[in-house]
């Protein structure tokens, strides 16, 4: 709740939380430096591994894996809570088969900002946003590959923007995402199974393809789809 933390090669396995972060949440002027570690198996009400409430949180080179949140961010979560103070810096590593009940099945950033830098999200199950959910502030993503993953309701298979956030999103493959919502037993298309842009995006040198049932749509504005 105060200083500062570092993570180093550690592995958190099976932990289990009923507010936020199964295995790490932190709250207050805290700078986060998690490198080179495993989050597999965490449960949470949100934020299934990482909870991140008006902290500065930079992950590099770990992985998250089968993490789970009640509610948003399956894997992360980032939240201003007090004030817009709140940012991510995430740089490489893979999150696979997360899984969120509300929005972000990887990630969900709703901060001032959130930045994902070479990483790869597969796999990875939320309402909308299913690799990742802006619904504050500002995202740029670049060399990121988001494939397999899937919004079961309020679309955006790969990226769900919210009314009023930005995104730029440079270099990256946006690929083979599904968004569909679930209604007795037959699934039909949601808009965005790529991206989802309620915002601003912008896209520059970006492979957006394959996504079901297209790969850009919202009433945003979206440059480069």
């Amino acid at each position: 709740w105060a200083g500062s933390v570092a993570i180093s090669r550690s592995v958190f396995t099976g932990n289990t939380s009923t507010g936020g972060g199964g295995a790490l949440a932190t709250s207050g002027n805290i700078t986060s430096t998690i490198a080179g570690s495993q989050f597999s198996g965490n449960r949470a009400h949100t934020g299934g591994a990482v909870q991140s409430y008006v902290s500065l949180v930079r992950i590099s080179s770990s992985t998250f894996e089968r993490n789970v949140a009640g509610q948003g961010g399956g894997a992360i979560e980032v939240s201003p809570f007090i004030d817009a103070g709140a940012s991510a810096q995430i740089t490489g590593g893979t999150f696979t088969a997360n899984r969120s009940g509300g929005v972000g099945g990887a990630v969900l950033a709703a901060a001032k900002s959130a930045t994902v830098t070479g990483s790869r999200l597969a796999g990875n199950v939320g309402t909308g946003g299913g690799g990742i959910a802006v619904t504050a502030g500002t995202l740029t993503v670049s060399r990121a590959h988001l494939t397999g993953n899937q919004a079961t309701k309020l679309g955006g298979g790969g990226i769900h923007l919210a009314a009023g956030t930005t995104a730029t999103i440079t270099n990256s493959a946006i690929v083979q995402n599904r968004s569909f919502a679930i209604f007795g037993v037959s699934p039909y298309p949601v808009a965005g199974g790529g991206l989802l842009n309620l915002g601003t995006a912008t896209l520059t040198g970006d492979d957006v393809s394959l996504n079901d049932p297209d790969d850009c749509a919202g009433s945003g504005t979206t440059t480069g789809c």
